[in-house]
């Protein structure tokens, strides 16, 4: 495929999925649900086939092919005298600056052309990388949401796996199908909406206002977080003889022999092998390891919950400023200000030495200034107030609510099930370690009453999440290979009565399972700290091992 023709149809599917409205009022109804979801399938399949040319094309890294042009240096010219140029070396000289002129411009025409390309190239393949894991995040809250239903034979099905396998009607051949919403899921479908699914992440980055800008930020900063360097594989160059002849290998193993590299090589190749060179290359991933996938999400939960502030922003102010029609006042004059411009400026060099001076002159008028300049003190207070409240309680809205969310998605989710299936966070890591489970004691407590009050969230606070992760995820590595039945939603909720100040009546609430079904996982955990039957230590001892 001709390269304009790919670029074109990139840009002509980005911008169908761009018109495409995005309804979810009756997403409880089988054939909405059924549309939707489809739709928003086959845009992720057509987006990951343009990825797949654009990459064999070269998109990845278009500025490699590149010719670099530049501007050839004269030829010296000797003169036939000791005084100065013969005429005929003075014509050559001439005649090489001229022709030096036209293949300089023709080399910087040339060179504009291609670079004028290759940021076509990295543009648009850009734009699709940000569509593609915006649409991945899309399937992966549907998929939390609910699960398919038969009215006739009462199986179940996941989303996925139902529109792949069976594409409308169950295994019994019955049609008669509904949804169930998993209120215990891990889903938030009010960010779709905000999610750079046309690839437009730079026009939803402009939309964002100052704390906005600021949840965005603090929200990359958290899925950036790295690991600490582990080993990812272990480069050795032996040598070993074979039919009597000494040949030297380089091979490559794998992180598990990280601590074991000269066992595994001599298992391999005998006792008398010798190691001649060692290396070892470590990596340092993020709790997200996709950097559009960070920005999508860093986005749509920034948009959203910028939106649910700006709705409540006068009453959340209302409750911590003291004169708020003053500050309305206030903020009235300096739009009002900041929206004219003069017709000529006298006295003034620029226009905003004009509007400073305008929004003074009004504030007087007002009696919201003194003769000195100075703003009223109740004024000033509000004002200050407020640019606190949107530093450290509006710009901590969002990043508490993808931290939170994403907790109850550790938390309730297998290891294995975190593995094969990353949900709403699309290159999720299936646990962290110490360093990136810090992020989790940067949940903002006022952040989580608004989120309470003013969205009806069903979230609290806990004490030592980072800890409380901790313990799960030991607990997974423990239990690894045995064949114990355990309700992983409830063992979450287990785990976290037994190690916070929460008790089961409001772990089951919030994590919107039976009592019942915690306090059984609290027996298993119960077994497996405190054994009392000769059974059970035997069992902890294995798991010991």
């Amino acid at each position: 495929m001709d390269e304009s023709i790919l670029i074109t149809k990139a840009e002509e599917h980005i911008k169908e999925i761009e018109k495409e409205t995005i309804d979810l009022s009756h997403i409880s109804d089988f054939s909405t649900l059924k549309s939707s979801y489809l739709k928003f399938k086959n845009n992720l399949e057509k987006l990951q086939e343009l990825r797949s040319d654009m990459e064999i094309k070269g998109y990845a890294y278009p500025y490699l092919s590149l010719s670099k042009y530049g501007i050839k240096g004269y030829n010296s010219y000797r003169s036939s005298s000791k005084h100065g140029f013969s005429t005929q070396a003075d014509k050559n000289y001439e005649e090489s600056i001229e022709n030096n002129k036209k293949e300089s411009f023709e080399n910087n025409k040339h060179n504009q052309i291609y670079r004028m390309k290759a940021n076509s190239k990295k543009n648009i393949f850009n734009r699709v990388k940000s569509a593609i894991s915006s649409h991945k995040i899309v399937i992966g809250h549907f998929e939390g949401f609910a699960i398919i239903k038969c009215e006739k034979c009462s199986k179940t099905y996941r989303i996925n796996d139902f529109f792949k396998v069976y594409g409308d009607k169950c295994s019994c051949s019955s049609k008669n199908l509904s949804i169930e919403v998993l209120e215990n899921g891990v889903h938030r479908l009010k960010i779709i909406s905000y999610l750079p699914l046309s690839g437009n992440y730079m026009v939803l980055l402009s939309r964002l206002n100052s704390w906005g800008r600021e949840s965005f930020k603090k929200i990359l900063k958290y899925l950036k977080q790295t690991k600490n360097s582990s080993v990812k594989t272990v480069s050795v160059m032996i040598k070993f003889k074979k039919n009597d002849r000494w040949i030297r290998k380089k091979i490559n193993l794998d992180s598990e022999y990280s601590n074991s590299y000269e066992e595994k090589i001599r298992e391999d190749y005998g006792k008398n092998v010798r190691i001649e060179l060692l290396q070892f290359y470590r990596s340092k991933p993020s709790i997200i390891n996709e950097k559009h996938t960070r920005y999508a999400l860093a986005l749509a939960y920034a948009g959203y919950c910028q939106t649910l502030t700006d709705k409540n922003k006068k009453s959340i102010l209302n409750h911590y400023i003291k004169n708020f029609e003053t500050l309305n006042e206030y903020d009235k004059i300096v739009e009002d200000v900041s929206n004219n411009e003069p017709k000529v400026l006298f006295e003034f060099d620029t226009i905003e030495e004009w509007r400073k001076f305008k929004i003074k002159e009004i504030l007087k008028d007002k009696n919201l200034i003194d003769k000195k300049g100075n703003i009223d003190n109740k004024l000033s207070k509000d004002i200050k107030t407020r640019e606190k409240l949107e530093k450290n309680l509006f710009a901590q809205v969002a990043p508490t609510l993808i931290l939170w969310d994403m907790f109850k998605f550790y938390m309730t989710k297998s290891k294995d099930m975190r593995k094969r299936y990353k949900g709403p966070f699309p290159y999720l890591r299936e646990d962290i370690d110490r360093k990136q489970r810090e992020i989790f004691t940067l949940i903002n407590n006022n952040a989580i009453e608004v989120l309470k009050k003013y969205n009806n969230e069903n979230i609290t606070q806990i004490k030592s999440m980072d800890f409380i992760l901790h313990k799960k995820f030991k607990l997974e590595d423990n239990i690894k290979g045995m064949r114990i039945n355990i309700n992983h939603l409830a063992l979450g909720g287990a785990i976290i009565v037994h190690y916070s100040d929460l008790d089961i009546k409001n772990v089951a609430k919030l994590f919107y399972i039976s009592e019942k079904s915690v306090e059984k996982e609290m027996e298993n955990l119960n077994i497996i700290r405190k054994p009392r039957t000769q059974r059970s230590k035997d069992f902890l001892n294995m798991i010991k091992k």
